[in-house]
Parts: structure tokens; C-alpha cells; sequence
């Protein structure tokens, strides 16, 4: 779509509103229902909300799962616009570890880091 400044795909400007819809459903959902209004009290004075008979402890920890949901969402919807690449995070860099035994025992192999990668690489 050209908007005039600039050219925008369609799927990133679906996301963008997605995004907001979502913001907006999360921000009301806070602050306009009664849900909202017992999470915000719980925040505040845990025991006098236990005193209503609700669970606190599992409120907050659905709460928790609820912004653990809104981040793998938002991956989700960036994962087509943040292109990955199929060697992401398979060797990040090389460089010469020290100690590459196991230091607790005070052992020091020096491992060339990589040579090591490239002999995994070789399948030898």
C-alpha cells in the first residue's frame, strides 16, 4: 500500500493493527472489567482480596501466562518480517576458549573453539 511517505505491505500493516486491537483488548481488560479490578487489587493488598475467596497465587500466575502468550504472539506475527535464517544461532562467533575442560578441577586444554566447529562441520 502507498500511503503517500511511504510504502507499507499489506501483512505489516496488518500487524500493525492487529497489534493495537490487541493492546486496546489487553489495556480494557485491565482497567474496565472486574477481572482487571481484582488483579490491580491484588497487586496492592493480597490478603483482603484472599478475604473475597479468590486465589491469588493463581490469579498472578495466569496473568503471568497471559503476557507469556502476548510475547510468543508477537513472535508469531514479527517471525515473516524479522526474516530467520536457518544458521541463526548455530555459530554465533568463533574465538579461543580457555579452560575448556572443566575449570572446577583446574583442568586447562586450551581448545581452539574454531577448529573444533570445523571439524563438526567436516564430520570429523
Amino acid at each position: 500500500m502507498n500511503l503517500g511517505f511511504m510504502f507499507l505491505p499489506i501483512y505489516r500493516g496488518w500487524v500493525v493493527v492487529f497489534s493495537l486491537v490487541v493492546c486496546l483488548a489487553t489495556w480494557y481488560l485491565i482497567e474496565a472489567t472486574r477481572l482487571g479490578a481484582y488483579l490491580r487489587a491484588a497487586t496492592e493488598n493480597p490478603t483482603l482480596v484472599r478475604a473475597f475467596g479468590i486465589n491469588v497465587p493463581r490469579m498472578i500466575t495466569l496473568t503471568y501466562g497471559l503476557g507469556v502468550g502476548l510475547a510468543a504472539l508477537a513472535g508469531v506475527l514479527s517471525a515473516p518480517i524479522n526474516q530467520v535464517r536457518p544458521a541463526d544461532g548455530r555459530r554465533p562467533h568463533h574465538r579461543r576458549v580457555r579452560g575448556g575442560g572443566d575449570r572446577r578441577h583446574g583442568l586447562d586444554h586450551g581448545i581452539d573453539h574454531h577448529r573444533l566447529c570445523a571439524r563438526r562441520d567436516r564430520g570429523t
